[in-house]
């Protein structure tokens, strides 16, 4: 069956989870979670789980941060968190959108399965996990069907502007291509967590398309090629590692101006290069979230080779 078939029965599925029985709790290590069942395929769905702190104010372009306080009671997991920015989209936005979603076959929470990660595609500018399509209760009944269950877990990570912007302030305070290091980030908090659900975290595939699957291919080639066993498989479908083009920074100098012209944060033109952009970018953090959306700047930002996250050129 292809999978867009998965997708398309997890669509039906989704629309008529309603009200129905808890799930057992699950216990991570900043607290306990309860999330949801589906009696319907009796699945059981935690959704909306923080994985990074919210990247508001100066966190803004930043890299992800892990949370590392611990919250008091049981924390709802029943819907879905907040979609990343983006533009023609019909989902809730935030910026406050670092969360994934974990579906598992219910009876299986003192198990050791195997765990799939879904990474959306859409071009690193448009994307969400609460897209009703990327659920992953489809294929997370097939698998449980034909005797091989798995868990699934889809994420969400900044698109555009918010996870990808480039110029030489956020190059040389180690900034770029944050939106992949949310990617990272996610993986990360399954390798520290998917056992309280059940899962392996020796057993981890990750799978993405079009974009999600450019975005594996690079972190394949991250830190140089280094192994930090975040996965032990990956499915890359209709894209790669050299997918999109990897720009380098110049090439983004005129978008740069242009949207700190649009957003009011354009210094005038000291003539001192690399101050002028730490001010600028200092600027564009200080905005609130609706002035740097309504800029409806749609310039596409992709990943840059910078030296970190990316030592070359795949």
């Amino acid at each position: 069956m292809h999978f867009l078939q998965f997708f398309a029965s997890s669509i039906a599925l989704f629309t008529a989870i309603g009200a129905a029985s808890t799930p057992p709790p699950a216990t991570v290590k900043n607290g306990t979670l309860q999330g949801r069942h589906n009696e319907q395929w009796d699945q059981d769905f935690f959704l909306g789980i923080p994985y990074a702190q919210p990247p508001l104010g100066d966190l803004r372009f930043r890299w992800p941060q892990s949370i590392e306080e611990k919250w008091n009671g049981t924390k709802d997991a029943m819907e879905y968190g907040y979609s990343c920015y983006q533009y023609k989209s019909n989902f809730n936005l935030s910026e406050d959108c670092l969360t994934l979603n974990v579906v598992r076959p219910s009876g299986y929470d003192n198990q050791s399965l195997p765990v799939l990660i879904w990474i959306y595609g859409g071009g690193l500018y448009v994307g969400s996990s609460a897209d009703p399509q990327y659920n992953l209760s489809g294929i997370v009944n097939t698998a449980s069907e034909s005797g091989q269950p798995f868990i699934g877990v889809s994420i969400n990570y900044r698109l555009g502007v918010w996870g990808f912007l480039q110029n030489p302030a956020i190059l040389n305070e180690g900034s770029s291509n944050a939106g992949l290091l949310d990617q990272r980030m996610a993986m990360m908090w399954v390798q520290e967590n998917i056992a309280a659900f059940g899962g392996n975290p020796k057993k981890v595939t990750v799978w993405g398309e079009s974009a999600g699957a450019q975005s594996i291919g690079l972190h394949m080639h991250s830190f140089g090629g280094r192994d930090d066993g975040l996965f032990s498989s990956a499915i890359l479908e209709s894209g790669g590692p050299v997918g999109a083009s990897l720009n380098p920074i110049p090439f983004y100098t005129s978008a740069f101006e242009n949207l700190t012209r649009t957003v009011g944060c354009y210094d005038g033109g000291s003539g001192q290069y690399a101050t002028a952009h730490t001010e600028a970018l200092a600027c564009l953090r200080n905005l609130t979230s609706e002035q740097l959306f309504n800029s409806n700047y749609t310039v596409v930002w992709n990943p840059i080779v910078d030296g970190t996250f990316l030592t070359a050129y795949p």
